[in-house]
């Protein structure tokens, strides 16, 4: 089987999980009725992308071609496997990049880690959480979902060397504006950002 194409089993419950989180972090808006995809994309379409979301949906993703359902069939074109739109992807993909190249790379993932605990998280917690994920020897291969490389895992891994390194995080987070506190806990503060996407 070519390497393209989808993995057999795309109706699997992984692949309609993963679907699922996808079709809820990013939604076309202000679509034309009786357009058909195609002409929608030749036109422009507007994606809503919701960050939180999509990076929940980003991790998920990761953890199925990297390490769980799809890892024997890898590469692959796991958005055909999962019944998921490319363009849509792609452009919560643009979002992962803009905030990529704006943050510091110990910065994104500490923001990444939160997000995937909608729970919230205690400092001890997600400080232990970040230095989990960085010391994954998949940790290269499951960033990339979410728009890392070697090099950004590499320098955030420094960092994490020095014991104190989660207080100036945190304070960088929280003037972005990317955290709530609630007594102990810290919840991940989802953003949500408008794109207009169209084939080339």
């Amino acid at each position: 089987m070519d390497a393209a194409d989808p993995k057999p089993g795309a109706s699997s419950s992984p692949g309609l999980q993963i679907q699922a989180l996808w079709n809820a972090a990013v939604e076309p808006a202000d679509l034309e009725p009786g357009l058909s995809t195609a002409q929608a994309l030749a036109f422009g379409v507007n994606f809503r992308i919701h960050l939180g979301k999509a990076l929940i949906a980003a991790w998920e993703t990761s953890k199925a071609v990297v390490k769980g359902t799809a890892a024997a069939h890898a590469p692959f074109a796991w958005w055909a496997w999962a019944e998921v739109g490319a363009e849509a992807i792609a452009a919560a993909h643009s979002i992962f990049s803009s905030l990529v190249q704006r943050m510091r790379p110990i910065d994104y993932v500490t923001s990444v880690i939160l997000s995937v605990n909608p729970a919230g998280l205690t400092e001890a917690e997600l400080k232990t959480a970040v230095e989990a994920f960085l010391q994954d020897p998949d940790a290269v291969q499951l960033s990339w979902h979410f728009g890392m490389s070697e090099g950004l895992i590499k320098r955030a891994r420094e960092v994490v060397t020095f014991p104190d390194w989660l207080p100036d995080t945190l304070k960088q987070l929280q003037k972005d504006d990317f955290f709530v506190r609630s007594g102990e806990k810290l919840t991940f503060k989802s953003h949500n950002y408008d794109i207009r996407w169209k084939a080339d």
